[in-house]
């Protein structure tokens, strides 16, 4: 977990997973940055500097639900958003440069309007 990920090279695996897990957690406690700035997504990855993986990914679990409800109720221009910060971030921890995946076409899509 300690490799940096090319699209955040400031970032480890799980400094990347921080912070998406702290997206899911202050989305359900109504603490969301509409501009995802830099200063809101690295207040993720400090929160979660001193736990173990296994602990950032217990917290994703207990809050997945209630960000899915809260992704079902979000505006297209958030929730469209949130698909492309999740599809990048997800071939980031990928590491192999492999760019055809369900992710990146449902994202292409809905950029494009196609979805």
């Amino acid at each position: 977990m300690g490799v940096a990920v090319p699209a955040c090279p400031d970032w480890t695996a799980k400094d990347l997973v921080a912070h998406m897990v702290g997206v899911d957690t202050d989305a359900e406690n109504g603490d969301v940055d509409d501009d995802f700035s830099g200063t809101w997504t690295d207040k993720h990855v400090r929160e979660r500097a001193d736990r173990s993986i296994g602990d950032v990914l217990a917290e994703w679990e207990a809050t997945r639900q209630r960000a899915d409800e809260l992704f079902a109720s979000a505006p297209d221009a958030l929730k469209t958003g949130m698909v492309v910060d999740a599809s990048v971030h997800e071939q980031d921890l990928r590491l192999s440069g492999r760019t055809d995946t369900a992710g990146i076409r449902s994202t292409v899509l809905t950029v494009l309007g196609r979805a």
